[in-house]
């Protein structure tokens, strides 16, 4: 019985020490991976992923390349919409130039500004001085009645400067002398004031000798020589008015 033993304990023994390592605790070893890839086609991997690469750099350079093109065309775009809307809005209208012509047939003055002086509704009231029709200053609290538009006899200035910080221009003319303006002439500006918004035609009593016609707005005058051509009369008023009817550096232009 003690040798059966003995063999019994020999052959536990042998087997255990045929049997495999643990090398962690409840895992088998596992063994090491062995990398079957062939070096040609590890090659053309890497060269797959660069080319890759490339072409995303390209295309996000491209992408740029559009976007920044995209910016300058908007760019472009708006300048030349700002330079056209300021061409046009500075550009003189078709009845500005021709008044400016019929101006320098006539051998207008140029448009004058009147300095920028208290204009309240008090007295003493501003009147015209050497010759030329008062355009702002202290006047009276009470404009001109909208109606007429043509007076044949001298309208009082004070209310006159009214009307002129309210946006009108008013058309004085020589009724009188060798610069009184023709009866056609008169007839023609007296179609046009009434034609017109804001536009008076009346006589003034002492312009300068020279002039015939004396064009006034808010701080604005032009004086004229009276025309031999009644068709350059109007086209001078014209020109003024759209000029400085209701704009201009009338106080308030739209009040009526």
């Amino acid at each position: 019985m003690a040798k059966k033993k003995r063999r019994r304990k020999a052959a536990a023994r042998a087997a255990k020490r045929a049997a495999p390592v643990d090398v962690a605790a409840g895992q088998e070893e596992q063994a090491p991976v062995v990398d079957t890839e062939r070096p040609s086609h590890r090659a053309e991997r890497k060269e797959q992923a660069r080319r890759e690469r490339e072409r995303r750099i390209k295309q996000a350079r491209r992408a740029a390349r559009l976007r920044r093109a995209r910016r300058w065309g908007i760019l472009a775009g708006i300048a030349a919409v700002i330079g056209a809307i300021v061409y046009v809005s500075t550009r003189p209208s078709e009845v500005e130039v021709r008044a400016a012509e019929a101006a320098t047939r006539l051998g207008c003055d140029e448009i004058q500004t009147a300095e920028d002086v208290p204009s309240e509704h008090t007295e003493p009231f501003a009147v015209g001085q050497n010759g030329q029709p008062a355009n702002v200053g202290n006047h009276n609290a009470s404009t001109l009645p909208p109606e007429p538009d043509v007076y044949e006899q001298p309208i009082p200035e004070p209310q006159a400067i009214h009307n002129l910080e309210h946006g009108y221009v008013i058309l004085y003319y020589q009724a009188e002398g060798e610069q009184a303006l023709s009866d056609e002439t008169r007839e023609e500006l007296a179609d046009l004031a009434e034609a017109e918004e804001k536009v008076l035609l009346a006589p003034y009593d002492g312009l300068r000798e020279d002039t015939g016609l004396a064009l006034t707005a808010w701080r604005k005058l032009q004086m004229c020589p009276a025309p031999e051509n009644p068709d350059d009369a109007v086209s001078v008023a014209r020109g003024f008015i759209e000029q400085f009817r209701s704009g201009g550096l009338a106080p308030e232009p739209n009040v009526p």
